[in-house]
């Protein structure tokens, strides 16, 4: 129910292809109000054309407020690159994710270089309002299993968190 009170958290399942299912999930929010939406290890699966409607899906989402901002995980061939580099227990659960998707993950990516994803945000009419490494946060984390520093920099790598909005 669109009206009922849910704080301001909310969790809903979309498919990111369809942008009728994802305006549907805007009907649980009032978009006169700052919202916020969260994608993570998603875009990385996408072919070009998924990633191209996806983009487009996004821009109409968050043109719905004046306040929307979208947070992601924009992962370049050079992140994934780090990430089989870093670690072979890394390395082996990462390709068993790719293999499990049947895709090839390195080789579609079309995010060569950040750069790149400038070029794709650009032409959708979406901007980067601000990137924050992932070192920077993942430092901060309480893991339930002790990993060395130097160990959690390589897995980490030179990956961002990037905050993203519509070009205004």
């Amino acid at each position: 129910n669109a009206s009922e009170n849910r704080g301001v958290l909310h969790h809903c399942a979309s498919d990111v292809l369809n942008l009728e299912s994802m305006l549907e999930a805007l009907n649980s929010i009032d978009t006169h109000l700052p919202f916020t939406i969260v994608t993570e290890g998603l875009l990385l699966y996408f072919t070009n054309h998924e990633l191209r409607q996806f983009l487009e899906n996004m821009f109409t989402m968050l043109a719905r407020s004046r306040n929307a901002t979208w947070i992601t995980d924009l992962v370049t061939q050079e992140n994934l690159n780090e990430l089989f580099t870093c670690h072979p227990g890394v390395a082996r659960s990462v390709r068993k994710v790719f293999e499990l998707t049947g895709r090839t993950i390195i080789a579609n990516n079309p995010f060569q270089s950040e750069a790149c994803v400038q070029h794709y945000l650009d032409e959708f009419g979406l901007c980067v309002d601000r990137t924050i490494p992932l070192r920077d946060v993942a430092s901060r984390l309480d893991l339930s299993i002790a990993i060395e520093s130097a160990l959690r920099e390589r897995i980490v790598g030179s990956r961002k968190i990037w905050s993203v909005s519509i070009r205004k």
